[in-house]
């Protein structure tokens, strides 16, 4: 917070990091819930499964990809 002359404080807000992945040429973001879990496996250095829409995917959050059945993509944290 910055504290004005006139008392008045302004909050600066920052944009929370937001997930998304690799789709042809485009990058889609993970719903809340995933983008969720896959933000704690990141804090701490770690991997899972994740239930994206339609089926579970396999997040490597230090490798910086996303595994599902036959299909391997690129994942990027954005907003930091």
């Amino acid at each position: 917070m910055i504290e004005l002359k006139n008392k008045s404080k302004i909050q600066h807000s920052k944009m929370a990091p937001r997930w998304v992945y690799a789709a042809g040429n485009s990058w889609v973001p993970f719903n809340d819930a995933a983008n969720y879990k896959i933000e704690e496996m990141f804090r701490y250095g770690g991997e899972g499964n994740v239930h994206v829409p339609g089926l579970s995917a396999y997040i490597n959050t230090v490798r910086l990809y996303m595994w599902q059945p036959g299909l391997r993509r690129k994942i990027c944290r954005t907003g930091c």
